[in-house]
């Protein structure tokens, strides 16, 4: 499963849901960039914290003029709190968005993404 931006209407959000308490599980994002003028594709990551069930951009559009393509390499979500929590994830395309996959993560644990695995839980 590969998740690719293709658009300025492409972006992926994420969100916690069920009983949000004090949870703020860190996240880290790398995806690779398409270059208008350039065939090479240059790695990013971003990194932040979820703070209540407020929906965040993980990774913003690309902007159709010099980033084409934004492609998903690695999410990590880890829980670093003593109760589990519950996390979507959601491609947004045009303000709709197009959820697929909600995981419970557990204290102490991390969900996984890469194109090759898919979503796993350690």
């Amino acid at each position: 499963m590969s998740i690719n931006l293709t658009t300025p209407l492409h972006s992926l959000r994420a969100y916690l849901s069920g009983a949000v308490t004090l949870n703020e599980p860190n996240y880290f994002v790398s995806y690779l960039a398409k270059r208008a003028n350039d065939n090479e594709e240059e790695e990013f990551s971003v990194v932040g914290f979820f703070s209540s069930a407020t929906p965040i951009v993980l990774v913003s559009p690309p902007d159709g003029s010099t980033l084409l393509r934004k492609s998903i390499s690695e999410i990590l979500i880890h829980n670093e709190d003593s109760v589990s929590c519950t996390v979507n994830l959601a491609v947004v395309i045009a303000s709709v968005e197009y959820h697929f996959v909600t995981k419970a993560v557990g204290a102490e644990q991390t969900l996984h993404y890469s194109p090759t695995s898919g979503f796993q839980l350690f």
